[in-house]
């Protein structure tokens, strides 16, 4: 896919501007603070509708702002010339495609394929889980409307779960919601393994090709359940259920997932130098 054109409106500190792209590397040149991170948040919004900064569409208007703008011109090797549009308000996102409105916005995510690495991808290896996870949650999500289906139904059910727990509710709802979270959370753990498995492989040839084959690299997935089937997430959810009683929320599951970059084996994170 070849983005053509970008065009932009009160999206962060770019008041209305319109960028025209020509062969295959652009580069942005400029002092700091100009908008050129905005520029590349807004061309990686169109793969998943999400920011890879921020989670508020709120912080994506400019300063005093109601609204924002998106639109852009693509060559799509399967659809041809498309124009995306998208706009946004505090807690609604709209988008066009020619000028159709779409219905439903699942539709897109992964219509339009972007890869945004930044410095906070840096982090991956030593930061937080919740990071690492929420980088494999949107990859998957941008790439399979099926993940990103069984993602919002688990999160969902996890929520009004969280809310019985602070309510006292009965076992006959626990157990409706944690059935729910269970067929979702087994699909998400299923395609999590195999992406770790499929991504291993391009790790070790990139790693070997950087490293003159000099040591096996790949992914650790941590799961917090081992969940074959959905019958054991849904007797772990019920299991635990007396302790997250106490603690108000949910305290196990694939929410709780992680992975680790391995280097002969052990977490990169714990082992590898800076330069490894």
């Amino acid at each position: 896919m070849q983005i053509r054109s970008i065009a932009l409106q009160q999206f962060r500190n770019i008041a209305r501007a319109r960028w025209e792209f020509e062969g295959r590397l652009q580069f942005l040149l400029g002092p700091n603070g100009q908008g050129k991170t905005n520029l590349l948040e807004a061309a990686g919004f169109i793969t998943a509708l999400r920011s890879f900064r921020s989670a508020d569409v709120k912080t994506l208007m400019a300063h005093g702002q109601t609204e924002a703008a998106i639109a852009c011109e693509l060559n799509h090797e399967e659809e041809g010339p498309s124009r995306l549009t998208i706009k946004l308000r505090p807690g609604v996102k709209e988008v066009w495609l020619e000028a159709t409105k779409v219905g439903r916005l699942a539709e897109m995510i992964g219509r339009f394929p972007t890869v945004v690495f930044s410095s906070q991808d840096q982090l991956l290896v030593r930061g937080s889980s919740g990071a690492r996870r929420k980088w494999l949650d949107m990859t998957l999500a941008a790439t399979d409307a099926g993940y990103f289906r069984a993602l919002q139904g688990y999160h969902r059910a996890m929520a009004e779960r969280n809310a019985l727990l602070k309510r006292d509710g009965d076992v006959a709802q626990f157990e409706a919601f944690e059935q729910v979270m269970a067929e979702h959370g087994v699909l998400l753990v299923q395609a999590r393994e195999t992406a770790l498995s499929e991504l291993a492989k391009s790790l070790t040839n990139a790693y070997a090709h950087i490293a003159d084959h000099a040591e096996p690299v790949g992914f650790a997935y941590v799961a917090d359940v081992r969940a074959g089937t959905a019958q054991v997430l849904k007797d772990k959810f019920a299991s635990g259920r007396r302790r997250d009683l106490i603690m108000r929320s949910t305290g196990s599951g694939p929410h709780r997932d992680d992975f680790d970059f391995t280097l002969h084996a052990r977490p990169a994170k714990d082992f590898a130098s800076e330069g490894q």
